[in-house]
């Protein structure tokens, strides 16, 4: 495939030349994977038989000298090695499998191998001092890539070289920009995940019934009370009543007196409220108008504390639901979302820093358990009288209508059981796969398989249609943000390249 612009016979020439010819451990950054492949081929069949000129610029002696680590490290990926390779480039990108990656690198480390040619995921990690060269072949993304990028070269202090390829046409340009727009997410990209974060509970209907019943209860209990009160205001004597009405002057007096003086401390109470209240409306009004000034922390916190609040407005206090603990298959999240695996957890990470907490990210973790049983459906009944999980299981589907006696596999999703009974992940799985062991030694006949990678994360279930759909603006409105932030970085960029 032939490059229009001329831009690999430029890289040959700039590799052949006095600047990096005579530099032995040089980096090729290119956009695409398959770019990289392309112009790896290219740089062997084109520098072959070509001789490394002797740099004067560094002294091998004291470099070996000086960065005794470094020779160490140099000697340990020359033993990893089973066979030098004859070329000088190789490619390096995410796709390769494992064990292809880390031969190229370890290549690449001892300085048997010159030149690699690869995508921004080469050099995250790279623990090379004396990397010399670094080669953008396409235009970086961001000031921020392009400073990481080349800060991986000379490391050792010793000198070092670098050089971007700039395409004036905007080819670079455009090709980045229309990454960016592949990585956003939509609107309805948006609801369909946060529907599957947040699927609804049954914490508020039970609160409601709860509150029902303790309504019933008092009710009950004051519907008693008036009841003994009856009884003893009829079993009373009447002698007391006779004798309250001898004297109807000064009990008459002492009572008008007592209500004066209790009604002096309420109003005296009332009015310092009042005032209290009115001291604070002034005090925010003045500040509002400039005449008092904010503390030196006030006004370093306002920014901060203003994009909060907008976010903290009419939400909740305090919730019915205290979170529940989810997975979600991240394949077919990906399938269904057609997002990346990084795309989904960056969204989960968005509600996870959101000033009301909605998710709270935890470890990934298999969620899917198969159990089979050898010896038939009989076992499996056998298996509810020690595991309960299991047991709540077979209960749920007997609920559903289904023939539980005939069944001898079982497929759950683990972590919802766990969720449902109030155990711990860890003390659910655990005990699942005990089952796989007798009592008295060796195998028990069970076969308990765990799979399915998930998201997992703890969120609540008690969000109204309303609440949810604040939830989706607020993720797509970080996205379009996002997007508009990593477009303005790449015309900056060029812009600044091209000068």
């Amino acid at each position: 495939m032939p490059d229009v612009n001329g831009q690999w016979p430029a890289l040959v020439s700039l590799l052949k030349g006095d600047r990096f010819g005579c530099l032995d451990s040089i980096i090729v950054y290119c956009t695409r994977r398959e770019e990289t492949s392309r112009i790896s081929a290219l740089l062997r069949t084109c520098l072959q038989g070509v001789i490394l000129k002797e740099n004067k610029n560094i002294n091998s002696n004291s470099q070996a000298e000086y960065n005794p680590i470094g020779q160490k490290k140099k000697d340990l990926a020359r033993k990893k090695i089973r066979k030098p390779l004859k070329w000088q480039a190789e490619s390096y990108h995410a796709g390769l499998s494992s064990s292809e990656r880390r031969r190229v690198q370890n290549n690449f480390m001892c300085g048997e191998l010159r030149l690699v040619v690869a995508t921004v995921a080469f050099g995250m990690g790279l623990d090379k001092s004396d990397v010399r060269g670094i080669i953008h072949y396409n235009m970086p993304k961001s000031f921020e890539s392009y400073v990481q990028e080349i800060g991986r070269a000379g490391r050792d202090g010793e000198p070092a070289h670098c050089h971007l390829f700039l395409n004036p046409g905007g080819e670079d340009l455009h090709e980045l920009r229309r990454h960016i727009h592949s990585d956003t997410v939509d609107y309805f990209t948006v609801k369909k995940l946060v529907q599957k974060v947040f699927p609804p509970c049954k914490c508020k209907q039970l609160h409601q019934k709860q509150l029902a019943l303790e309504q019933d209860m008092e009710d009950k209990e004051m519907m008693e009370m008036m009841d003994m009160c009856d009884q003893e205001n009829l079993s009373a004597p009447t002698q007391q009543d006779v004798e309250h009405t001898d004297s109807p002057e000064p009990s008459t007096a002492q009572e008008s007196s007592h209500p004066e003086a209790a009604e002096l401390p309420l109003q005296d109470c009332k009015d310092e409220g009042k005032e209290m209240q009115l001291e604070e409306q002034r005090v925010k009004h003045e500040e509002a108008e400039g005449s008092i000034k904010p503390k030196d922390g006030e006004s370093q916190e306002a920014d901060w504390l203003k994009d909060q609040e907008e976010e903290s407005i009419d939400w909740p206090k305090e919730r019915v639901c205290h979170t529940h603990e989810r997975a979600i298959p991240m394949e077919a999240t990906v399938e269904a979302l057609d997002v990346t695996e990084e795309g989904v957890e960056t969204l989960l990470c968005y509600l996870e820093l959101h000033p009301q907490r909605f998710v709270e990210l935890l470890h990934p973790t298999l969620s899917v358990c198969k159990i089979g049983c050898y010896s038939g459906p009989k076992q499996l009944q056998k298996l509810t009288k020690i595991c309960p999980p299991i047991a709540v299981v077979l209960a749920r589907r007997r609920m559903a209508g289904e023939r539980v006696e005939t069944c001898d596999q079982l497929e759950f999703d683990v972590v919802e059981v766990a969720d449902t009974m109030g155990w711990q992940l860890s003390l659910v799985k655990r005990g699942l796969r005990q089952l796989q062991w007798s009592s008295v030694g060796g195998r028990s006949g069970v076969s308990v398989e765990l799979s399915s990678i998930s998201f997992y994360f703890r969120s609540f279930g008690d969000l109204s249609d309303e609440e949810m759909d604040r939830v989706c603006q607020f993720l797509y409105n970080r996205v379009q943000n996002q997007e508009k932030t990593q477009i303005y970085q790449l015309t900056s960029s060029f812009k600044a390249f091209k000068r």
